[in-house]
C-alpha cells in the first residue's frame, strides 16, 4: 500500500475533480479488489484536497459515503451482500462518482454482473458534450453564427449596438428609455448541443438551453416587453413596473415585473413548466384564469388538458441545466435520453421494450456521451452508437 500511496492519492484527487480517465478508473478498481480497503480509502480521501468547486464539502463527504457505504439498491439487491459483492458495488460506485453521476435505478430487478464495469465496450468515437454556440437571425433575414469568441461588434440599430463577447450576445442601448429604433425583431436559436447567453436591450438576461429559440424586439417600445420562446430558457428580468415582461410559448404566457425564473417549453415534452426563483410571475394558458406563483413553486401547463397545476418545485432539478448539470428525480429513461439527445446532438432509437424503471441522479454536462452510456449500463440499460445515433436495447 505504501509504495502505491502517492499514485493513489493523485488518482483520488482526479476522482474528486471529475477528471479521472477510464484507465485510471480501472487501476482504482484493481485496488478496490483488495481486502481491508475501507480504512485506507478513508485516510487517503481525507488527505486529498478538494480543488474544484463542483462539489461542496458536504457533497464531497456524501461522495465518499456512496463509495464506502453504498450497499445500494442502485447497484445490487439488498440480499446477498457478501464481501465479494460489496467490492463489486464499491467499484461500480467509484465509476459512478468519478464520471460525475449519481444515477440510480429506483426499481432494480437483478444484480449487476461481476465483470469490471469500466471495461464495458461503448463506442470507438467519443461524442463530446455541447457548448456555447447559436445562430442569430437579424431583422433583415441575414444570419450570424455565434460561438465563444472574444468581443466583436455584430450590428447597429440606431442607438443599439449588438455585440458578441465570450459566449454571450448583448444589445447595448445607448439611449435607454427612448424609442431609438423602429420595432424590429431578432431571433436567437441554439442547435442541439448548443447553449447561449443573451442580454436584452433593457438589461434583462436570458440563458438559452439546447435546441431552443427566442424571438425578441431589438428594443422594447410598447406597453409590454414580450418575447417568444420555444425550448427552454432561464430569465433574470430587469424591473420595470410600467412595462411588464411577458414570455409567450405555444399556448402559455408568463407575465412578470422583475424576477428570476425558468421556462421549459420543448414541444416533445408533455408539459410546459415555469419555475420561479425570486419575485412573482403569473402563468396563463389561453383565456383561462391566470395562476400566480411564489418563489419555489412550479406551474405545469398540461398540454393534453390545457390546464395548469401548481406545486412546490425541485429547484435543483429545474435549474440544473443552467448550473452545468443534468439532474433527474424519478424520471423515466425516455425523459432522461431526450435531455441527453439535445445536449449531445444525437438521435435516440429504441430496439425492443424497455423495463418500467425510474431514475434519479445527476451528472456534469461536460461529461462525454461515453460516460453516460457506461452509467446506463450499470442500471441494465444497454446502448450502442452508430452514425450519431444512440440505440437503446433492453
Amino acid at each position: 500500500m505504501e509504495n502505491n500511496q502517492p499514485a493513489l492519492q493523485q488518482l483520488l484527487q482526479k476522482l474528486r475533480n471529475n477528471t479521472a480517465s477510464a484507465e485510471e478508473l480501472a487501476l482504482l478498481q484493481q485496488w478496490l479488489g483488495r481486502e481491508a480497503i475501507e480504512d485506507e480509502l478513508k485516510q487517503l480521501w481525507d488527505f486529498v484536497p478538494q480543488q474544484q468547486p463542483f462539489f461542496s464539502e458536504v457533497a464531497s463527504e456524501r461522495m465518499l459515503g456512496h463509495i464506502l457505504e453504498n450497499e445500494p439498491a442502485a447497484i445490487m439487491p439488498a440480499r446477498r451482500r457478501s464481501r465479494g459483492y460489496r467490492v463489486i458495488a464499491v467499484a461500480a460506485a467509484v465509476v459512478v462518482i468519478a464520471t460525475g453521476w449519481w444515477l440510480v435505478s429506483l426499481k432494480q430487478d437483478k444484480p449487476v454482473s461481476s465483470a469490471p464495469v469500466a471495461s464495458t465496450p461503448v463506442t470507438s468515437a467519443v461524442i463530446p458534450p455541447g457548448g456555447n454556440k447559436a445562430t442569430l437571425t437579424l431583422a433583415d433575414g441575414n444570419t450570424i453564427i455565434l460561438d465563444s469568441s472574444n468581443y466583436k461588434t455584430l450590428s447597429h440599430y440606431g442607438a443599439v449596438t449588438v455585440v458578441q463577447q465570450a459566449g454571450a450576445l448583448a444589445y447595448q442601448n445607448h439611449q435607454r428609455g427612448a424609442d431609438s429604433v423602429l420595432e424590429a425583431y431578432n431571433t436567437l436559436s441554439t442547435p442541439r448541443a448548443g447553449q447561449y447567453k443573451l442580454v436584452l436591450a433593457d438589461g434583462s438576461k436570458v440563458w438559452l438551453n439546447a435546441a431552443s429559440t427566442l424571438r425578441y424586439p431589438i428594443t422594447f417600445t410598447g406597453a409590454e416587453r414580450k418575447v417568444i420562446l420555444t425550448g427552454e430558457a432561464y430569465f433574470e428580468i430587469a424591473p420595470n413596473a410600467r412595462q411588464p415582461f411577458v414570455v409567450a410559448t405555444e399556448n402559455t404566457q408568463v407575465r412578470v415585473l422583475g424576477t428570476a425564473f425558468n421556462v421549459m417549453a420543448y414541444t416533445d415534452e408533455k408539459n410546459i413548466q415555469t419555475t420561479l426563483v425570486s419575485g412573482k410571475v403569473e402563468v396563463q394558458t389561453d383565456n383561462k384564469p391566470a395562476r400566480m406563483l411564489e418563489p419555489g413553486q412550479q406551474a405545469q401547463v398540461i398540454r393534453a388538458s390545457n390546464t395548469i397545476e401548481v406545486h412546490s418545485a425541485d429547484m435543483e432539478e429545474a435549474l440544473a441545466w443552467k448550473n452545468g448539470l443534468f439532474y433527474f428525480n424519478n424520471a423515466d429513461i425516455r425523459y432522461v435520453l431526450r435531455q441527453v439527445a439535445r445536449w449531445y446532438d444525437i438521435d435516440v432509437e429504441y430496439a425492443g421494450t424497455l423495463p418500467d424503471r425510474r431514475f434519479g441522479g445527476k451528472i456534469a454536462r461536460n461529461s462525454s456521451l461515453n460516460d453516460i452510456i457506461r452509467i446506463l449500463e450499470l442500471s441494465h440499460i444497454h446502448c450502442k452508437t452508430e452514425n450519431h445515433k444512440l440505440i437503446v436495447m433492453p
